[in-house]
């Protein structure tokens, strides 16, 4: 079974959410202009409470939207940062394809 974390910045809000063991966890905050502050410490504290590591985390996704602010960005830098194909925002996934991406 594929363990995905999504990440959403695209506005005032910013929120994880984790699909591991078929199961989903999630965290939600309203938190301008602290996106980039509180999204590691977010994606950090549910790999934790999920009890399973980022090594384990089979693919990203995000709203690469059309602002290109430092926060808006972050989700693709951090791909390339894990290793994770798709980095670049384009579509890691492929019909049949399992294994580590980013979905933009």
């Amino acid at each position: 079974m594929s363990t995905l974390l999504a990440l959403d910045t695209a506005t005032e809000a910013c929120s994880v959410a984790l699909l591991h063991n078929g199961k989903v966890t999630s965290h939600y905050e309203v938190i301008p202009r602290l996106h980039a502050q509180k999204l590691l410490p977010m994606i950090k504290q549910l790999l934790l409470d999920a009890g399973t590591t980022l090594s384990a985390v089979d693919a990203i996704a995000f709203g690469r939207g059309r602002v290109h602010s430092p926060a808006c960005a972050s989700p693709s830098v951090w791909c390339r940062a894990w290793r994770l194909p798709g980095a670049a925002g384009t579509a890691g996934v492929q019909p049949g394809r399992v294994g580590p991406a980013c979905v933009a």
